[in-house]
């Protein structure tokens, strides 16, 4: 397309003052009024142009899946039986769901077999109703040369307190409680099955819990009482077979 446009010829002028003379001196602005021509290809023009290998940028690139993905969709299709966008979805979820799972359960067993357990669960301080200050194996104990040799010092507190353990230990024995050094008689009365025994170990506890951790001394009229609950309980024991 060809175009033409016309413009008119003029001068403007203009006063402009010499700064050296001081003297006024007129300037002249000119106008162009040159024809402007205006060209347009033909499409034939452009398809030759446009067509030309070296200016085609396009590129097709073939997207392969990675190795994530490609474990995804075969995951997919062995839990669901084909591998749709949903499926691979799903299936990465249990993926990350059971590796969240097995991280946490990992995370809890070392945290119980480390010292860091204690900023959740205190440790249980050694007191009148556990045996945290007991270092020996309870196999290696030799009750009864335990209760004699206090019972010879005049020590009839200690005393009791071998009575009371030679009681859980027995307990222990005959799979009616497991014993550990941290419980109280409150989780031990939780593990015992039978009435009979949960009571007899009541009557026992309360004689352990008075002079024990009460801290009375009694004399040995007083302790002969107690011993009697105490051999009583062990019968019972032993009765349950």
């Amino acid at each position: 397309m060809l175009g033409l446009s016309k413009s008119f010829h003029a001068d403007t002028i203009t006063n402009v003052i010499d700064e050296d003379t001081l003297t006024i001196q007129p300037y002249v602005y000119r106008l162009d009024s040159s024809a402007i021509l205006l060209k347009q290809p033909t499409s034939e023009k452009e398809r030759l142009i446009f067509s030309d290998s070296k200016l085609n940028y396009k590129q097709s690139v073939e997207q392969k899946p990675g190795l994530v993905d490609a474990f995804f969709e075969w995951l997919s299709k062995k839990l669901f039986g084909h591998a749709s966008f949903k499926n691979k979805v799903l299936a990465r979820r249990i993926i990350y769901w059971s590796i969240a799972s097995v991280a946490l359960i990992i995370m809890i067993v070392l945290l119980r077999r480390s010292e860091w357990v204690s900023l959740v669960k205190p440790k249980s301080k050694a007191t009148g109703f556990n045996f945290n200050d007991l270092n020996e194996d309870l196999d290696t104990i030799n009750f009864n040369a335990r209760i004699e040799e206090a019972e010879a010092l005049g020590d009839y507190r200690l005393a009791i307190r071998w009575q009371y353990l030679k009681c859980l230990y027995e307990l222990d024995k005959k799979g009616q409680i497991s014993f550990a050094n941290y419980k109280t008689t409150i989780n031990y009365l939780y593990e015992l099955k039978t009435e009979a025994v949960r009571d007899g170990f009541k009557e026992v506890s309360k004689v352990y819990e008075y002079i024990w951790y009460g801290e009375f001394k009694i004399t040995a009229a007083h302790y002969s009482q107690h011993v009697l609950s105490f051999n009583t309980f062990h019968q019972l024991i032993y009765a349950q077979g």
